[in-house]
């Protein structure tokens, strides 16, 4: 289950200071470590003047030019600072808005910041209420090693409970076994991440979830998304020039999904797609051998 966290007193301390701590006291690839380091996070919660003193701090250095243009994040994300192993940021939670002229203006919102959206992570996840009511999170729980990974699979899922990351709250999200909906705040509200980078972070699949009839949904795509196109793109302009990368990938890159993607391409460029998918009935992955079934089946 995800864990929670109320601490009351301790002193302030900066993002500085935060980082030092955490780069000598932390291993951020052991769950149990970053767990331990929560007080930590929520002292650092309690330094009031932390944002604006890097909004100040980031404005400066920038003169507004390239601010936070190394953010990979949406526009309501705000990268702190980063070290080895991993980086703090900041979320910004929006209320709800009514549409103003077009019905699409909510459900934009909802996407791009994942609100009313089940899914999980393919990270572990400390953050602290920081600012704010903080928005509404129901909270369900999955065993990874029971799933293969491929929309529509039935997930043995259980929902542990209902709750409000409000100020001065931490919580920790498991990866891949914690999904949780978050729900948009009454009042705009900011949270604050301890978010590890692991090896596997680029690799590992992040689900989305229909809770009502317990599924797997799609995938909350990231650095897979884009070797997807790259492989897509390759196989449009080389033609059959790109099969001996294809072969390489199936065989060897580490993400299953990536190679199911080569196995594919391979398969529609080649007279004997059959043969293709029985070489893809050996791969190590139970995803890419049940969507290789499924793919001989339908030939």
């Amino acid at each position: 289950m995800a864990f929670e966290y109320e601490f009351s007193g301790g002193s302030p301390i900066s993002l500085d200071e935060y980082m030092a701590w955490v780069d000598q006291n932390v291993d951020t690839s052991d769950p149990e470590s970053i767990k331990e380091s929560a007080v930590m996070l929520y002292r650092l919660s309690q330094n009031r003047s932390l944002l604006e003193d890097f909004l100040v701090d980031e404005i400066r250095s920038t003169n507004g030019v390239g601010l936070q243009s190394s953010n990979a994040y949406t526009d309501m994300t705000f990268m702190l600072g980063s070290s080895k192993g991993y980086f703090v940021r900041a979320n910004v939670w929006m209320p709800a808005k009514p549409p103003k002229g077009a019905a699409s203006v909510e459900q934009l919102q909802d996407e791009l910041y994942a609100y009313e959206y089940p899914h999980d992570h393919n990270f572990d996840l400390l953050t602290v209420g920081y600012w704010g009511p903080g928005y509404r999170t129901e909270i369900f729980e999955y065993d990874p090693t029971k799933v293969v990974g491929y929309v529509g699979e039935k997930v043995d899922l259980e929902k542990i409970q209902d709750t409000y990351l409000s100020e001065g709250k931490v919580m920790f999200f498991r990866k891949s076994e914690d999904i949780h909906i978050q729900h948009h705040p009454e009042a705009l509200s900011i949270s604050v991440n301890l978010l590890p980078v692991t090896k596997d972070l680029t690799y590992r699949p992040q689900y989305g979830f229909d809770i009502a009839s317990k599924t797997i949904s799609g995938y909350v795509e990231g650095g897979t998304v884009g070797r997807v196109r790259l492989i897509e793109m390759a196989v449009a302009i080389l033609g059959e020039r790109a099969s001996g990368f294809l072969e390489e990938i199936g065989k060897s890159h580490r993400c299953a999904r990536t190679r199911m993607e080569s196995f594919d391409a391979l398969a529609k460029g080649s007279n004997d797609p059959g043969a293709v998918y029985e070489r893809a009935m050996s791969d190590s992955s139970a995803f890419v051998r049940h969507m290789a079934s499924q793919a001989l089946a339908r030939i």
